[in-house]
């Protein structure tokens, strides 16, 4: 792999490649000259300074991707000559061809079926919630088209006594609001919106109500009857695409695991065993996150022009949801479903992302626990290490909570779950649930966010990096 390679089979107890051994110890400072951090942008997680020579795409790699970059130019060239003109919406379809097939969503994009598909099994399924109240920016909208909303329900139950009340105390009722994005219309052109949605009577999760903004005059409640119910979803994805590419693709799963790989690098050696287990899970990372820097979110780069929001509206994404970003629930995957309200007997069919991804998080949490418990042990039994012992984990945590800086600093990472002292982790329970995030971040959360192959929004932009 592109990373530092240990040369030798690890020997913990002792020798010049063992993790405190004199030769790991020496190429762990010049891993340090070699993976330093910077703030790149302010607000936003530290990057490595510049491309370390091992992290760089290998030549199979570079002619991999150079492959397909000839392929994709060709077919765009053909699809764009033999393309005919967009005068109406429905001529979009006609960029599809023998290169690029259409893609089934075209027949389906207007369906409100559709729409509730998108909130559990596509590109962003990480923000639905239970309602268990309606918010207050929505509640005089509410209150003033309950008539016309009651009717709504009553169709989409199939009971004419079925309330909203009734919906929020058999936990059919989910919100999906996106009050982080406030504010960022006059500069981005991008709404705060508020979506209701109702598991209907066929199980199917149905929108009912959609408010494009969280306060503001002219501000009303669509329902699926309006003439303009279509437009509103089409603003409603724009608002979910564009929160799902900054934040919870780039912010999360490129972006803060990037200064995660790099402290990685810095404090631990080689042949060290939480190296070792993070490794594989860092290939090309760097690599990849450089390229995006030079080409993809550069001033005047691919984002600036692709994107209605922008570099700068992007970063926005990301600042202001970094700072709430928690590892201990929003990092770890059933206290996350479990702070939404989304696990329960009956609660929310059809969420499939979150019936499959606790399948795979509990395999990679019961890896991570039989692996560690080969080296470690809390109270030192069989000659095993304790993690309070470990030098190398206490500088590499560290690392993990330390405030980001101009040059230099740690990952500023909230959530950890430490000691009293709020600065080290004594235990092996701690070290898995750390392991078990930064890996679920990495190769699940990524793989969902960027390739999800589900049927994706018709109105999102494309995933511009890998």
């Amino acid at each position: 792999m592109a990373t530092r390679r240990r040369t030798a089979t690890t020997n913990w107890a002792s020798g010049n490649n063992a993790p405190d051994g004199p030769t790991a110890i020496d190429n762990l400072q010049s891993a340090k000259d070699e993976y330093q951090l910077v703030d790149y942008v302010p607000g936003l997680p530290s990057s490595v300074k510049t491309l370390p020579r091992q992290e760089r795409f290998s030549f199979f790699e570079k002619v991999r991707l150079g492959f397909l970059l000839i392929v994709l130019g060709i077919g765009v060239f053909i699809d764009r000559f033999l393309t005919r003109k967009w005068d109406k919406l429905s001529d979009l379809l006609n960029v599809y061809g023998w290169i690029f097939p259409k893609p089934p969503t075209t027949e389906i994009w207007r369906d409100d079926a559709f729409f509730g598909r998108q909130r559990l099994v596509g590109v962003n399924p990480f923000v639905i919630r239970l309602c268990t109240a309606i918010p207050g920016n929505m509640k005089e909208n509410v209150n003033k088209g309950r008539e016309s909303l009651q009717m709504v329900l009553q169709q989409k139950s199939g009971k004419t006594d079925f309330t909203l009340d009734t919906a929020i105390q058999e936990n059919r009722l989910f919100i999906v609001d996106y009050d982080i994005l406030d504010g960022m219309k006059d500069e981005f052109g991008i709404c705060s919106p508020i979506a209701l949605l109702l598991v209907d009577a066929k199980n199917e999760l149905m929108p009912i109500a959609i408010q494009l903004y969280q306060t503001g005059e002219n501000n009303p409640i669509f329902l699926p009857e309006d003439p303009s119910w279509l437009m509103a979803k089409l603003w409603f994805n724009h608002a979910d695409s564009s929160y799902q590419e900054s934040f919870s693709h780039l912010g999360v799963t490129h972006l803060l695991m990037e200064s995660v790989d790099v402290v990685t690098h810095r404090n631990l050696t080689t042949t060290h065993p939480v190296y070792e287990i993070l490794a594989p899970h860092f290939l090309y990372l760097l690599a990849i996150n450089t390229l995006a820097r030079n080409q993809l979110i550069n001033e005047h780069g691919i984002v600036d022009k692709t994107m209605s929001i922008g570099r700068e509206g992007m970063f926005e994404i990301i600042r202001r949801q970094l700072v709430k970003w928690r590892m201990d629930e929003d990092g770890t995957l059933p206290e996350d479903l479990e702070k939404r309200g989304v696990v329960g007997d009956g609660i929310l069919p059809g969420y499939y992302y979150r019936d499959d991804a606790l399948l795979v998080y509990e395999a990679i949490r019961k890896y991570v626990h039989t692996y560690i418990h080969v080296y470690y042990d809390d109270d030192g039994n069989n000659g095993k290490l304790q993690v309070s012992n470990d030098a190398q984990i206490q500088a590499w945590v560290a690392a993990l909570i330390a405030k980001r800086e101009l040059v230099g600093g740690g990952c500023e990472i909230q959530g950890i779950p430490l000691d009293e002292n709020g600065s080290t982790i004594s235990t092996c329970d701690q070290l898995v649930k750390i392991l078990t995030s930064i890996i679920y971040m990495c190769s699940v959360s990524h793989a969902v966010t960027n390739s999800h192959s589900t049927n994706s929004t018709a109105s999102s932009q494309p995933t511009p990096w890998a």
